[in-house]
């Protein structure tokens, strides 16, 4: 079953000003399959000639911006946007990351090493390399505890 992903919203896009001026404007996005229709928000300035239809290559969180999205499209390169709410923002990202999976993926070299440990010389010339993925969470270190599980302090790192 081949499902077609749509999803649309608002959102306050960043666009070049013709000064070459950073400006922020309101415009309504639409994703229908993997091609992305940008319109005006506003409907009294919306036009045919104003509405730009691009396909998008990947996209996914614009880092330094609250609620950001970033979209690499063929048509327009990279194009940035802060979506209007958090809701919205985390249905960007599903359907950016529906879309990446949805895709054909390109299969890629393994970064495994081809030397078995049992081949290895000594554990201290091995090196060692991290993911990406692998995230590290610390955790107060609490010399006495209450009685009372609410009064703990609960921190978590993303």
């Amino acid at each position: 079953m081949n499902k077609e992903l749509r999803y649309a919203s608002t959102v306050e896009m960043q666009t070049k000003h013709w000064f070459g001026l950073t400006t922020w404007k309101y415009q309504n996005w639409s994703l229908r399959g993997d091609t992305l229709t940008i319109s005006h928000a506003s409907i009294y300035k919306r036009k045919e000639a104003s509405t730009y239809h691009c396909t998008i290559k990947h996209g996914g969180i614009w880092r330094g911006h609250k609620w950001g999205i970033f979209i690499n499209t063929v048509e327009y390169g990279e194009l940035y946007a802060c979506a209007t709410g958090k809701t919205s923002w985390a249905m960007w990202l599903n359907a950016l990351l529906a879309l990446d999976t949805a895709l054909a993926m390109k299969s890629r070299d393994s970064i495994a090493s081809t030397v078995s440990d049992f081949e290895s010389v000594s554990p201290l010339t091995k090196r060692v390399s991290f993911n990406d993925s692998v995230r590290v969470r610390t955790f107060e270190h609490i010399d006495h505890i209450d009685e009372e599980i609410g009064a703990l302090p609960v921190i978590t790192t993303f």
